[in-house]
């Protein structure tokens, strides 16, 4: 499949999308775009990969956004995996995608500077892993052998989190318990009490394992990250 801008490729023995940019993209092209991306990812088996090759690309059409938006909305209730994307840092458009997601809920995607590098890192690490949100505002409370901590969630997904600002230093394999709390919504979890494990810390900030999480947990934090990630953008 392919359209004037932009070209799509599906590879199912390795469960993979590859969606390639020409230099610029229209909200016209962005919209073929968006219509071929759905008919490939029917094709695909939950946990799917995705490589976007912006190397190309210079610019990106502001009207364009908010298809961007559908697309990647797509792609989660999807049950996307690892979603990858090249690009080449001395064009504009990085800085465009940068001032996105500055300002929107949604999937964290691994930066390359090389299609060689996105498909390595592919191969070589391993099974897909579960889908991690960006989150922008949301609060996190911690307690660590009965000391109050608080920080940022920068990125969660149903397994693990990166909690950045954090008042309370950790060390890995320290045990704390965590509390998130959401907007009041009728249907969705409003609230996320979990136990970790310290996995990684870096300044103020570090990743944490969560322990001990039921299937109907999960399920529920699941939809309410998708909640979060269909926030339009501001």
């Amino acid at each position: 499949m392919s359209t004037k801008a932009c070209k799509t490729s599906v590879n199912i023995k390795k469960n993979r999308l590859t969606i390639t940019v020409a230099e610029k993209i229209t909200k016209k092209s962005i919209g073929s775009l968006y219509t071929e991306i759905r008919f490939c990812v029917a094709d695909l088996k939950p946990g799917f990969d995705v490589i976007t090759d912006l190397s190309a690309c210079n610019l990106a059409a502001v009207s364009g956004f908010p298809t961007f938006k559908k697309i990647t909305n797509h792609l989660i209730v999807s049950k996307v995996g690892r979603v990858v994307r090249v690009i080449d840092r001395t064009k504009i458009i990085e800085k465009q995608l940068y001032n996105i997601a500055a300002r929107s809920q949604s999937y964290n995607a691994e930066i390359f500077h090389s299609l060689e590098a996105a498909e390595d890192y592919l191969s070589e690490s391993g099974a897909s892993k579960e889908l991690c949100f960006r989150l922008n505002g949301q609060h996190v409370d911690y307690i660590f052998d009965e000391t109050n901590g608080a920080g940022n969630v920068e990125f969660l997904s149903i397994c693990e989190c990166k909690i950045t600002s954090a008042t309370l230093s950790l060390v890995i394999g320290s045990q704390i318990s965590l509390v998130m709390k959401f907007d009041n919504h009728e249907d969705l979890m409003d609230t996320f009490e979990v136990s970790a494990e310290i996995i990684w810390v870096e300044g103020d900030g570090f990743g944490a394992k969560f322990t001990d999480v039921d299937e109907d947990i999960k399920d529920r934090l699941w939809k309410r990250l998708v909640h979060e990630s269909q926030r339009e953008l501001s």
